[in-house]
């Protein structure tokens, strides 16, 4: 396929800068007008972006040719009956049903803005330090797109690096809040939320009956502030759920003990989670035994739970993830704030399922495939690299030229999430947490979050970076509360 078939996003930037060979148009990050125009800055970018982070660490991806899969559930097997009117009389017979899911991609976009080929690389003066990043930029898995001492050499790279970073990010977002819907080219995911539900219904047949053999385990926490004096024992909870998933597995012929849960939740219910579930613990009784807890063992296993992201469940410890994107609410007890979410059981894994035991995955449209014929041909015929893939087949590249010296790059991903079987999956609802002077955990940049954090001065529409020193007086790089 090429020299792009194995390469990953934090690669691209570096390939593309020896390998672009048309007619681009946009201008540089240290010419005229540069978002880095500044002689007085001392050369370091320190990354100051909140990334998103959680389940895509434990998620595998895998790469896909089927547009729509539909997966068979045996759901029922009953009888039309017992009785026999005479010794020679039929007998009732045995009546069975499956119910068929589906499974269909997103389409996610994203593109360079236009740049102009003979304005890359200029610098307005000598006097203009190039930017080296200090930490890295990462996705959702925590793989590094950008690493800790990069040069940001001009423009064109800056705009590759944001090109994969925004589709990596989008992806995880979409993960949890995508709607399904397509408006524009642009087809949302089908995020965990809807797959892990009641209400399942034949992915062939809208008239059948609901398949309540696949629905999710659903529990109301009811609103409720989580370890608040009279709120629901968060121990029971969770103890619950985990019993009602194991069931599950080991009624419909499988081992329990040979699968993998995670607990995953919003960070924002990370402080209250682990102080009430350490403080509960120790009083799940039900006996008129009066028991209590000592305050420093509270605290103790509070704080080792937390440092093995790990919960006690029945003698099993059960992994817990928090996850920067997943729905919350905002609510008011009367004058104490508080965020409101759902906690996720996902079970990624149990032994002899279908797909090598993997139950909740990632799939993409594997490009390496799907467009080999096509990229091949245009390669043999036409000489150019039109499109290319990276990633392993993840992502489709592709160069278009306007005309004179200018070009964008667009990159294309199509992913899904699959739940094969979500019954082994379930949620608390209604989760409430107002962890007492603490600050919100702030939401990932990009996401446009309620404690999302940004501002500055912004590169749109693409200018240059590294311009004319800029005139350090107004309100530029003053704080509120500062004179003018």
């Amino acid at each position: 396929m090429g020299q792009l078939d194995n390469i990953s996003l934090g690669d691209l930037a570096r390939f593309i800068q020896k390998n672009a060979t048309g007619t681009p148009n946009v201008t540089e990050v240290y010419n005229d007008g540069g978002l880095f125009g500044i002689c007085s800055a001392e050369g370091s970018l320190v990354n100051a972006m909140v990334g998103p982070t959680g389940i895509e660490k434990v998620l595998t991806w895998y790469g896909s040719k089927l547009d729509n899969p539909i997966y068979e559930a045996l759901t029922f097997v009953g009888s039309s009956g017992y009785d026999q009117s005479s010794g020679c009389a039929a007998c009732g017979h045995p009546t069975v049903a499956v119910c068929r899911q589906a499974s269909c991609f997103g389409r996610i976009c994203q593109d360079t803005g236009e740049m102009q080929v003979d304005q890359l690389g200029l610098f307005a003066n000598d006097g203009i330090k190039p930017r080296v990043l200090f930490g890295n930029i990462t996705d959702p898995a925590g793989r590094v797109l950008v690493p800790q001492g990069q040069t940001i050499a001009d423009v064109h790279q800056l705009q590759v690096f944001g090109m994969g970073y925004n589709l990596r990010t989008r992806v995880h977002y979409e993960m949890w809040n995508g709607t399904g819907a397509t408006v524009g080219g642009h087809t949302q995911m089908t995020p965990f939320p809807t797959l892990i539900n009641t209400g399942h219904i034949d992915a062939l047949d809208l008239t059948a009956s609901p398949c309540t053999a696949l629905d999710s385990t659903l529990m109301n926490y009811g609103t409720n502030l989580i370890g608040a004096t009279g709120a629901p024992n968060i121990v029971t909870f969770i103890n619950g759920m985990m019993a009602r998933l194991w069931n599950r597995m080991d009624s419909s012929g499988f081992d329990s003990r040979a699968s993998m849960t995670y607990i995953v939740m919003s960070h924002h219910l990370a402080d209250c989670f682990w102080n009430a579930f350490a403080c509960a613990y120790g009083q799940v009784c039900n006996t008129a035994e009066l028991t209590s807890n000592n305050a420093l063992d509270v605290r103790n296993n509070a704080d080792k739970w937390a440092a093995a992201s790990a919960v006690p469940v029945a003698g099993r410890m059960i992994p817990v993830i928090f996850d920067n994107q997943v729905p919350y609410t905002q609510r008011a007890f009367g004058l104490t704030p508080a965020i409101c979410s759902d906690i996720y059981f996902i079970t990624t894994e149990v032994q002899g399922a279908p797909h090598g035991g993997a139950v909740t995955y990632g799939e993409y449209q594997d490009f390496a495939v799907t467009a080999a014929d096509a990229i091949a041909f245009m390669r043999a015929n036409f000489g150019g690299n039109v499109f290319n893939v990276t990633d392993g087949g993840r992502y489709l590249l592709a160069f278009t030229s306007s005309g004179g010296f200018c070009f964008d790059y667009k990159l294309l991903v199509k992913p899904r999430i699959v739940i094969r079987e979500p019954q082994w999956t379930g949620r608390i609802q209604n989760v409430c947490c107002a962890p007492t002077g603490a600050a919100p955990f702030k939401d990932p940049t990009g996401s446009d979050g309620v404690y999302q954090v940004g501002g500055g001065i912004y590169s749109t529409p693409i200018g240059s970076l590294y311009g004319p020193c800029a005139e350090q007086t107004g309100s530029y790089g003053r704080y509120a509360g500062q004179g003018q």
